[in-house]
């Protein structure tokens, strides 16, 4: 996914009459959410008319239906070579919703072995390449 992502805050969303009235008579209506990881999906229902839709702030992957951004995030984490330790920390501070360690560890061999050797190999040969510059200097 290519695509640009955002950090949203939930009061732009709940406060800001995105969520917070009805689509079809913009009445006020009661939210409930379910967060997976970085997935954040709510329900909205119409206290006047009961119409009731849901958002969802990303799309599911596969039959078990795995939050794209929960799996996008593991792959960047092993793309970049970063400690899931000290990105799943930050994401914390910042109070963003995310994976766990354990969640993590699962969805990591759902990336392709492959990818992993080829993106290791190209890695390695860029920082043996670095060394010998510095090396010459």
């Amino acid at each position: 996914m290519k695509e640009t992502k955002f950090l949203v805050c939930f009061f732009s969303l709940d406060g800001a009459e995105l969520l917070a009235s009805c689509s079809r008579c913009l009445a006020p209506c009661t939210l409930s959410t379910t967060v997976i990881g970085t997935f954040l999906s709510v329900k909205q229902l119409c206290t006047s008319c009961g119409h009731l839709r849901t958002w969802n702030s990303q799309p599911c992957i596969g039959k078990g239906a795995l939050p794209a951004g929960n799996l996008l995030l593991s792959a960047s984490i092993l793309y970049a070579g970063a400690s899931p330790t000290l990105v799943l920390r930050v994401l914390e501070f910042l109070s963003v919703p995310t994976i766990t360690q354990r969640s993590f560890l699962d969805t990591s061999p759902t990336i392709s072995c492959h990818q992993h050797q080829e993106y290791g190999k190209r890695r390695r040969q860029h920082s043996l390449q670095q060394l010998r510059t510095e090396a010459c200097h």
